[in-house]
């Protein structure tokens, strides 16, 4: 399910995806190869760090379970479900808008570590 949430998101140019020899130690249905606009990128593992934008796309990553993963969101452009309200209310909101690219980036805890 995550390797479609990945290939889903990722695949903007309408490319296509497909599964290669798993490693001993990787996560089911990983690694995954998805094939985009001429490039192709084979990732190993789900993300652990995700930024959703826009309402959809944010309930998309909710209803899939990822909450966890998920480090921040920008731009909401309609209300969330109910449904999915309260683990949104979790999710650190990054912007109003789109957030920049600095916005994204772990950012130093107390402690002097990227969070």
């Amino acid at each position: 399910m995550l390797a479609l949430a990945a290939a889903l998101l990722i695949s903007g140019c309408g490319g296509t995806s497909e599964a290669v020899a798993p490693a001993a130690s990787a996560p089911p249905g990983f690694p995954v190869t998805v094939a985009d606009c001429g490039v192709s990128t084979t990732y190993e593992r789900p993300p652990r760090r995700v930024v959703s934008l826009n309402q959809h796309a944010t309930e998309v990553m909710l209803a899939l379970g990822l909450e966890k993963s998920m480090v921040g969101t920008g731009y909401l452009d309609d209300r969330i479900l109910p449904e999915y309200a309260p683990a949104y209310d979790r999710i650190k909101v990054l912007s109003a808008e789109y957030p920049s690219c600095e916005a994204c980036w772990p950012q130093p805890s107390a402690t002097g570590s990227a969070s």
